[in-house]
C-alpha cells in the first residue's frame, strides 16, 4: 500500500483514495419460503486525482486494476481544462481506525439459518422480502497523509405479507443486531395486510397519515436537496431559501447524522474531514445546508463534513419523533400510506412531486379503518409535507430498502391538506 500511496504523490498535487472491502449474504424469500441465497465478497476503488486546477475520479474493481492504470490516468489529466470547482483535500494528516463491527450480526452473516428460521416461523401469511447481511470496512487516503480506517457490519430487511389480493410491507435496517426488530418488520407486514374492505375517495386534499417507509422516502429526497451542489445548481425547492429562514413545521427537526448506529454513518468524509451530527433543519428553521471543501470555499462557509468530492450527501438522517401515540394519529378522518413506489419529482426547483400508495393506503372515518383506497398517489410539493406537518409519533422507526437508500429513523407523521389524485 506504502508503494501505490508514494506512486500517488508523486504524479499529482492531491489525492483522495478510498478502499472499501464488502462481504455479503442476501437471502429473498417468496410465499414463506427461501428462493435465493447469494454471498458476495467485494473491493471496489474509487480515486481523485487533481493537478493545477484540473481533476477527475474513477473507480475501479481492485486495488491492482487502479495501480495498472495509474500512469494512463495521469495523461488523461493533462488533457483536461481547468476548473474553479475542484475538489479540496482537508489538511488533516491524523489517523483514525475504529471497528463497530458486531460480532453476533457477523454469525448471521456465516450462518443465516437459524435467523431464517425464526422469520419464516413468525409469518403468519404468505411471506416475501429480502435479508441483507453485511460487513464493510472502508478505509481513506489523502494526500496530506490522512488515514481514516472504519469497519462496520449491518442488517438490512424488508417483508411483504400477501393474503387474499391483500398486501402490507415494513422495512428495518441497523448496525446493532437486533433480532425483534427484525420479526417486528415481519409481524408490521402482516399487520397491514390484513385490513380489509375498499374504499373510495375523490381527488383533492386530504389530511393523511406516512407511515416511517413513505416518510422516509420522502426525508431523502429533502436531505439529497440540502447539499450545496443542489442549492447551486437550483436543483432543490430549499434553492429559494437561506439560514435561518422558516421552511417547515416547528414540529419538524431533520438531522444529518454520522454518529449513530445507521450503516450509512462515518467518523471521516472523502475529504478527510472529521465529520459531526448537525440539525439541517430545526423546528422548521434552516439551519445548514451541507458542504464539502470545495463549495463551503464557494459559499463562504466551513466544510460539514459531507464530501463527496463533487456532490455532498447526507450519512444518515433523522426526523426526532413528536408527542403523539401511533394509534391517535388515525383518529379523525384519515387516508394512510403504508408504503410508496415511483416518487418522481416534476419540478426539482418548486419540490413539486408525485409517488405512488402501495401495499396499504387505508382510509379512516372517525378513527375507524372503512377499507383499503387503490390507484392513488400523492400529488404535491415537499414544502407542503413539511409545512403542513401537525404531528409525530413518539415512536421512530430504522427504514432502508430500494425506495430509502439513505438509512434513515422517522417516525410516524399527520399531515393536513394535501393533495391526492387517482393513479
Amino acid at each position: 500500500m506504502d508503494k501505490v500511496l508514494d506512486k500517488l504523490r508523486k504524479s499529482c498535487d492531491s489525492f483522495s483514495l478510498i478502499l472499501l472491502d464488502n462481504k455479503s449474504t442476501m437471502i429473498k424469500f417468496a410465499d414463506s419460503k427461501v428462493t435465493v441465497v447469494q454471498r458476495w465478497k467485494t473491493s471496489p476503488v474509487s480515486l481523485l486525482l487533481s493537478r493545477k486546477n484540473k481533476f477527475l475520479t474513477t473507480t475501479f474493481s481492485t486495488i491492482h486494476e487502479m495501480d495498472t492504470n495509474l500512469e494512463s490516468l495521469n495523461e488523461k489529466l493533462n488533457l483536461l481544462e481547468p476548473t474553479d470547482m475542484t475538489p479540496i483535500i482537508s489538511n488533516n494528516d491524523r489517523t483514525i481506525k475504529v471497528d463497530y463491527s458486531d460480532k453476533e450480526l457477523e454469525y448471521y452473516l456465516k450462518e443465516p439459518n437459524k435467523l431464517v428460521e425464526k422469520i419464516l416461523d413468525s409469518a403468519e401469511m404468505p411471506l416475501y422480502g429480502t435479508l441483507n447481511l453485511v460487513k464493510i470496512r472502508k478505509r481513506v487516503f489523502t494526500s496530506y497523509g490522512f488515514q481514516g480506517d472504519e469497519t462496520r457490519s449491518f442488517n438490512v430487511s424488508y417483508f411483504r405479507s400477501i393474503d387474499k389480493g391483500r398486501s402490507g410491507q415494513w422495512s428495518n435496517v441497523s448496525s446493532i443486531f437486533n433480532e425483534s426488530e427484525i420479526i417486528e418488520a415481519v409481524k408490521k407486514s402482516k399487520e397491514y395486510a390484513s385490513i380489509d374492505g375498499e374504499a373510495q375517495i375523490e381527488e383533492g386534499k386530504h389530511d393523511i397519515v406516512l407511515s416511517p417507509m413513505v416518510l422516509a422516502n420522502l426525508v431523502e429526497i429533502i436531505g439529497l436537496m440540502s447539499s450545496a451542489y443542489s442549492i447551486m445548481s437550483s436543483m432543490s425547492f430549499l434553492a429559494k431559501s437561506k439560514e435561518g429562514d422558516i421552511v417547515a413545521s416547528e414540529k419538524f427537526t431533520l438531522w444529518d447524522m454520522a454518529k449513530n448506529d445507521l450503516v450509512g454513518s462515518y467518523n471521516f468524509d472523502d475529504e478527510g474531514t472529521l465529520t459531526y451530527n448537525k440539525p439541517i433543519i430545526e423546528h422548521g428553521v434552516l439551519r445548514t445546508f451541507l458542504f464539502n471543501n470545495s463549495l463551503a470555499k464557494k459559499f463562504n462557509k466551513k466544510s460539514t463534513g459531507n464530501a463527496g468530492w463533487v456532490d455532498p450527501k447526507p450519512w444518515s438522517l433523522q426526523v426526532d419523533g413528536g408527542d403523539a401515540d401511533e394509534g391517535s394519529l388515525t383518529d379523525g378522518n384519515v387516508i394512510f400510506f403504508n408504503n410508496n413506489w415511483y416518487t418522481r419529482l416534476q419540478n426539482y426547483y418548486e419540490g413539486q412531486f408525485s409517488t405512488v400508495g402501495r401495499d396499504a393506503v387505508i382510509a379512516y372515518k372517525n378513527g375507524k379503518p372503512i377499507g383499503r383506497v387503490k390507484r392513488v398517489r400523492i400529488s404535491d410539493k415537499l414544502s407542503v409535507i413539511i409545512k403542513n406537518l401537525v404531528e409525530l409519533s413518539k415512536t421512530t422507526y430504522k427504514q432502508m430498502w430500494w425506495e430509502v437508500e439513505t438509512p434513515t429513523r422517522v417516525p410516524f407523521a399527520l399531515i393536513k391538506d394535501v393533495m391526492l389524485t387517482k393513479s
